[in-house]
């Protein structure tokens, strides 16, 4: 897989490895896709998961079987400030895509490598948007009671 593969490039492997207890070679080995000796196992992923805290194993498993992944939003809400940044980086995602789509387009094709960026950037789109309706969904309240209407009194 090669998100796991790409963790070499983004983290210190030894020190993974050690963290898990595990042999830093061998993890090296289990991350690269080349490798049919040493497999990659599932506790593993989600040992790596746990100590970087970097989900890209499970955003790729989840697009593979055409799911995306959200985090459950906080139950306290959004605050106007965190609303604020979350339509910001929706609108960073629309941005990216439509950037990675005009340089896509540029040379008048669309080659398979072009098309896997351009489908990442959609991939965005999509989680980001998601999160924010789980977290909108999050301040919906229920409508309060209809306050009593006001009646004149009279003397009788």
């Amino acid at each position: 897989m090669a998100a796991a593969e790409s963790f070499k490039a983004d983290y210190n492997i030894a020190e993974l490895a050690r963290s898990m207890g595990a042999n830093p070679t061998v993890l090296r080995s289990k991350l690269d896709d080349a490798c049919d000796t040493h497999i990659l196992g599932f506790r593993e992923v989600i040992a790596i998961t746990h100590l970087t805290r970097d989900h890209r194993c499970l955003q790729a498993w989840a697009f593979s079987l055409g799911k995306a992944l959200i985090s459950l939003p906080d139950p306290a809400g959004l605050s106007d400030d965190e609303l604020s940044d979350q339509i910001l980086s929706l609108q960073i995602a629309v941005g990216d895509f439509a950037k990675e789509l005009k340089t896509a387009r540029d040379d008048g094709m669309i080659t398979k490598d072009d098309f896997k960026k351009v489908q990442a950037s959609i991939r965005k789109i999509l989680e980001v948007t998601l999160q924010l309706n789980a977290e909108l969904e999050q301040t919906v309240r229920d409508t309060p009671p209809t306050p009593p209407t006001r009646t004149a009194l009279r003397a009788a």
